[in-house]
């Protein structure tokens, strides 16, 4: 029986010393994207989380709710937010997440790529981009992931359907990710409360995500 925090949630645990490190991602990704990261860590204790799971909500405030719910009951010392997870951790009180990494994420607004794919209706992400026989294979295209991703992986079809993991799962799963996509820019731009230590590291070449943004958020703390 899993008795580790979080047990109703999607977590990959790793590690044993110190207090838990939460690692979460967001869409397109699942928290898949720090096997890698989390081997490196060792022996330090992490935790990667996928918020998508049952049961569905009603808003992306709700995925919010859920993380600090999280990061809580496993007495988070740090979380490292990736991606679309940026805007949901900056909404945490300091008492769920006292210290923020983030890395790569939205920050003022969605760029113009994304944000028309966010505009698309909710039931066509949950039926369609996000079926399991279909999304795979168009975000692993050269129309997206191999395309607009430059790192050290390869984006082909088995690594993006590894990185998608949970998202393209059972149908909740689709559900909640389609209501984090569409909704997003409800919590954008992103403002961070004073007083919170706060670090963040950024690739200097992100197409979508500029590294000025981040530079605006954090400045006069710690960068």
């Amino acid at each position: 029986m899993d008795t580790q925090p979080g047990a109703s949630l999607s977590t990959h645990w790793d590690g044993e010393q110190g207090d838990p490190l939460v690692l979460v991602g967001g869409p397109p990704t699942s928290g898949a994207l720090f096997r890698e990261v989390q081997a490196r860590l060792r022996p330090r204790r992490t935790v990667a989380v996928d918020l998508v799971g049952a049961p569905v909500v009603d808003r992306v405030e709700d995925l919010v709710d859920r993380l600090g719910a999280f990061c809580a009951e496993a007495d988070a010392a740090v979380l490292v937010a990736h991606g679309w997870a940026v805007p949901l951790a900056a909404r945490l009180p300091s008492v769920a997440a006292p210290t923020l990494v983030l890395t790569n994420g939205p920050v003022r607004g969605l760029h113009a790529v994304p944000g028309a794919l966010a505009r698309l209706p909710r039931v066509l992400w949950r039926s369609l981009l996000l079926h399991p026989a279909l999304g795979p294979r168009w975000l692993a295209s050269s129309a997206a992931l191999r395309r607009t991703v430059v790192n050290p992986y390869v984006m082909d079809r088995a690594a993006v359907e590894h990185l998608l993991g949970p998202l393209v799962g059972p149908p909740a799963s689709r559900a909640n990710t389609a209501i984090w996509v569409t909704e997003l820019t409800r919590l954008l731009p992103v403002g961070l409360g004073p007083g919170r230590p706060t670090a963040a590291i950024w690739g200097d070449r992100d197409r979508f995500h500029p590294i000025g943004d981040a530079r605006a958020l954090l400045q006069g703390r710690e960068q």
